[in-house]
């Protein structure tokens, strides 16, 4: 899973709000998504989920959006590593979304 890790830049004294995935099959087939799928914010070698695909169905051809709102996330203090897992998603086109708040 470590491919599919980034870094991106923190912003001091913010948090993350919310997270957002867009899937587009490409495909002919419906494709569903495995429990690992998601969103995922990696801290001190562990990778805490922000959001799960888990069992969800993307019919063939179409485009799903799956949202979290997000409470009580870490506030971070340095540039974090994010991770989207699309293991088994072969013939999709993925977008995912970061909301920053800043307190």
């Amino acid at each position: 899973m470590t491919a599919n890790k980034f870094y991106t830049p923190a912003f001091i004294g913010g948090r993350i709000q919310a997270v957002q995935l867009t899937v587009q099959n490409t495909t002919d087939k419906d494709i569903t998504a495995d429990y690992q799928n998601g969103i995922y914010y990696c801290y001190q070698g562990h990778d805490f989920e922000l959001l799960s695909m888990e069992n969800k169905t993307i019919p063939a051809g179409q485009t799903v959006s799956i949202m979290a709102q997000l409470y009580n996330v870490a506030v971070p203090s340095s540039d974090i590593v994010l991770m989207v897992n699309t293991a088994g998603l072969a013939g999709c086109v993925i977008s995912a979304l970061v909301f920053w708040g800043v307190e």
